[in-house]
Parts: C-alpha cells; structure tokens; sequence
C-alpha cells in the first residue's frame, strides 16, 4: 500500500523520545499509557469529526481521512520506547499498535473499493475492519488506555437472518410461561447516571439547522467524563449537536454536560480538562461572555473548553473562524 506523510499531532512526543540517549531512564508503563492516551485521543476526536455516510463517496471519504488519522497515530507509536521489564505489557501494547496499522491496511482497501464503486468488497472490508477494531478496543480495556478505545469508523451491515418459517416451529410448541419477562438477572447493565438530551429540544433562530451527533461520539464525550471520578459521580444530562449550515456543511459539534450538582462539583474541571485536551497546549479564549481555553489540531480543527456553573462544555469546528458561530447558534437557542 502507498503510504502518506502526515504531520504529527503529537511530534512532541516524538522528538522528545528520539531525542533521549542511550543513557535514558527506564520509562514506566505509566509513562507510555500516557503517551498512547494522547495519540489514541487525536485518532479519537479525528474520528469523532468525521460527516455521516449517506454515499459510496462519503465511504471513500471517510475512509481516506481515517486512514491518515491511523497511519499518523502507528508512525508516532511505533517510536515509544516501550518497558524491558514488563513483557506482558510491551507484548500488549505492540499487538494494539499492530492492530491499527492492520486497520490502516483495511480503511485503505476500503477508500479503494468505493473508489471504484464496489459495494460488495466495501461492505466485506468493513466487517474486517469492525472485527480487528473491536480486538483493539479489547486490548485497549485490558491496557487500561481508555482513549484508546476507539469509537468505529463505519458501522458493518447487519447479515442477513434467514427467517424459519412460522408453519416448522408451531406457536403452541413454546409455551409463554417458559420465557417469562422477569427471566433476565436485574442489574446486569448499571443504568447511567447521566441522560442524553436529543437536539429535538433545540429550535434554530437563525440560518443553520441541528441535528443529534452520532451516539459513538456521545458515547465517546460520556467515556471522557467519567475518566474523572469527581464527574463521573455527578448525575445529569448529556447533549451532543451538530450545527450545520442550511448547505449541509457543518459548523460544528457542541458537547455539552449539565449536572445536578450546582454548580460543578470544585476541581471537575480541572480533573477533567487532560481526558479532553489531551494534554494539547490550550489558550485563553472568550466566547460572548464566557472565558475558557481553546486549542487546535494540526489539520485545522478548533476546540473550546468551559466549566460555568453547572454547566461543562466541549465544542469543536472544522476551523477557529466556525468555532464561535456554531457555539452562537447553539447557545442563543438553548436560551429560549
């Protein structure tokens, strides 16, 4: 496969591991989870950025611009120095970098196939690359890296169920009593403290229009919150919107976090702000009234953080000069 130069969104860590010599300290395992956590969180908001599939086009899209979110994430893990002294760990770690670089290979072969109008060998791809994605999101747990639990790229078709038909298996041959209701364990899956808000809510006032972001990505901006374990007792309600202009294109993606507790919890923020930066250089910014911290992505993308209130908020636009538009569209209609 042809391979791209992509420029690094953490070079930083890059020049400051090739820079060390021979005479280096041991690195921790703590110190490379922190690494992965960083790289793993730019593949992730990369990602999370990408417009929904609605052609073959938007596949091959899609495809590309994961593929160089992937290959820029492989290139700069590749040169962690990983611990002589935790096998079981460095053997982890080099199977999940192995496993995005086998994602790379697939969202390739995906670009491809939907580049020549394949549907068959893109949807084949895809079921490839759900498997090998899940078997990363697997170690990643096991690593305890939760950045580096990746929300899918695409979703695979669902196979095809062959229906029994009714007359072979008679309805009076299961009796209802043998599968009561009450037959699942109850609490199996610990309800969240924390309610998404659709964009069903929100009214547009101007020359744009809403739309709930895909749930991976809600999923993804929860994940976040409760890596901080003052957050993540708070309960409340999530909202993920994208704003778009009357085009289509987008304007960008609010996240937003409201909790019962007001205000927030003191130090959430502050406990919080490396799970969503991660750890990226931030700056001071003010939006209307409101002051928080901006920073970017080398591929232009523009991010705001703010703690108000009860209020914590997470925002990103495709450029710096979207940023404040798409949080005014979604603020001046959250104020009605």
């Amino acid at each position: 496969m042809n391979r791209r130069i992509v420029t690094s969104a953490s070079i930083v860590v890059a020049l400051a591991l090739t820079s060390c010599g021979n005479d280096a300290p041991a690195v921790s395992a703590n110190a490379v989870s922190d690494q992965l956590a960083g790289v793993c969180g730019t593949i992730g908001r990369g990602v999370a950025n990408l417009v929904p599939v609605e052609s073959l086009d938007d596949v091959r899209s899609n495809a590309s611009d994961a593929a160089a979110l992937f290959e820029n994430g492989v290139n700069d893990l590749k040169q962690l120095k990983l611990p002589a002294d935790d096998q079981e760990f460095t053997g982890a770690v080099r199977e999940l970098i192995a496993g995005f670089d086998d994602q790379l290979d697939a969202l390739d072969g995906i670009a491809k196939a939907a580049r020549a109008s394949d549907q068959e060998t893109v949807d084949s791809k895809i079921s490839k690359l759900s498997g090998q994605a899940a078997d990363s999101n697997d170690l990643a747990d096991s690593l305890e890296v939760i950045p580096c639990r990746l929300d899918p790229v695409f979703v695979a078709a669902p196979t095809p169920v062959e229906t029994v038909p009714a007359e072979t298996v008679p309805a009076e041959t299961i009796p209802a009593e043998t599968s009561p209701a009450d037959t699942a364990p109850a609490g199996t899956t610990p309800p969240s403290n924390k309610n998404v808000v659709s964009a069903d809510t929100l009214v547009p006032l101007g020359d744009y229009t809403f739309a709930d972001a895909p749930q991976d990505a809600i999923d993804g901006f929860h994940a976040l919150l409760d890596l901080s374990p003052t957050i993540a007792t708070q309960s409340g309600r999530i909202s993920g919107i994208d704003v778009r202009d009357l085009s289509g294109q987008p304007m960008g993606r609010i996240f937003a976090f409201e909790s019962d507790t007001d205000p927030l919890t003191p130090g959430s923020l502050e406990e919080v702000t490396p799970f969503l930066t991660s750890d990226a250089t931030t700056s001071p910014l003010t939006i209307g009234t409101e002051d928080g911290v901006t920073w970017a992505d080398p591929d232009g993308t523009a991010y705001f953080l703010l703690g108000a209130g009860n209020v914590l908020l997470w925002a990103l636009a495709p450029s710096a000069d979207l940023l404040e538009p798409a949080l005014h569209a979604w603020g001046e209609s959250v104020s009605q």
